[in-house]
């Protein structure tokens, strides 16, 4: 199935350009200080994979949360439209001309604003655009707001009170993810220094000592000892990043 243009998953090309820049270089270093040798990127690149689709989740993860901040504070205007006696979908329409967010994602909320403006025009409901918006970009908030906006219309209410009470409970959970986030990224800190240590200790001994390392890398004993201890600093990575995946 063919994506909305402006979904998380479009990234720009200079992103995957820098991804391959970075990737390429870690592969090469990984090379020369675990093998010293250039088919020592053999075995480097299915890490290099590995890291290049950790890096597009996050990428995706990160999207969302400046699309979801995004989301409150149109939920802000698209009360102030409201309270000014629009309905809702003249209000979203407006919204979609006159849209000037200043967030990171402002650009992406400004196309899903006239994606939605363009399923007015084809009598579509407010509530149905919103939950696939909400759909497309994987974001329970905005899929959680349309489904509000089934229940007002059923069972009557004000509309722009409930708008203004789901972007106060948005900034809400976007403040708490906010400080969990940075508990995380100091964790996650102390872990990348615990893996970088032993490339770290390595490069020491050959910039320090060349021929100290001849060993590990013109015997066989000593190659599968440098593979096995790369792996099992690649599985302490791997084991860490899922923990705190769970935390978050």
């Amino acid at each position: 199935m063919k994506k909305e243009k402006g979904s998380l998953n479009s990234f720009d090309p200079a992103w995957h350009i820098l991804e391959a820049v970075k990737l390429s270089g870690l592969c090469m270093l990984i090379a020369y200080l675990i093998y010293n040798s250039v088919w020592g990127v053999l075995p480097a690149i299915p890490v290099c994979v590995l890291l290049y689709r950790k890096d597009v989740q996050a990428a995706k993860e990160k999207k969302k949360d400046q699309l979801t901040v995004e989301f409150k504070d149109f939920l802000v205007m698209l009360a102030g439209e409201l309270n000014a006696g629009r309905s809702l979908e003249t209000a979203i329409i407006r919204l979609s001309e006159n849209y000037t967010g200043t967030g990171p994602a402002a650009a992406l909320m400004k196309k899903e604003l006239l994606v939605m403006a363009h399923g007015l025009t084809l009598s579509r409901t407010p509530e149905q655009l919103i939950r696939e918006m909400g759909k497309r970009n994987g974001i329970k908030e905005i899929m959680d707001f349309a489904g509000l906006i089934s229940i007002n219309k059923y069972y009557g209410g004000e509309m722009s009170a409930v708008t203004r009470r789901t972007a106060d409970g948005i900034a809400d959970r976007q403040m708490l993810l906010s400080e969990v986030q940075t508990m995380v990224a100091a964790k996650r800190l102390e872990s990348m220094v615990m893996v970088a240590t032993p490339f770290a200790i390595i490069a020491y001994m050959r910039l320090t000592n060349p021929g100290y390392m001849e060993m590990m890398y013109d015997t066989l004993p000593g190659k599968l000892v440098m593979t096995v201890s790369l792996s099992l600093v690649l599985l302490s990575a791997l084991l860490t990043d899922r923990v705190l995946k769970k935390l978050k």
